[in-house]
């Protein structure tokens, strides 16, 4: 979801295609200390622990819940995704 919100961001002008460019390269990068976490079930369930009362967009609620399914904290800036209970972040 991540990369799907990146390209998201790239359509509204927020980022570069260029930008873009860089992130996904990185991670792709086989020594890359990132990884891309495949959207499944377990996450897709976990969602109902992010609040859509203080956070509907469902992007973040999708983030939030794999940082949440996978036991990591999440490195973010998101004022409503640092304010879910459920999230532990960085930043």
């Amino acid at each position: 979801m991540s990369i799907v919100e990146l390209r998201y961001l790239v359509e509204k002008g927020t980022i570069s295609e260029a930008e873009f460019e860089v992130l996904v390269s990185e991670l792709e990068k086989s020594d890359s200390p990132y990884e891309v976490a495949p959207l499944d079930a377990g996450i897709a369930l976990d969602v109902e622990q992010i609040s859509r009362k203080h956070n509907a967009d469902p992007f973040d609620r999708t983030i939030g819940a794999t940082a949440v399914t996978l036991g990591v904290p999440l490195v973010t800036c998101d004022r409503k995704l640092r304010a879910q209970p459920a999230v532990e972040t960085i930043w």
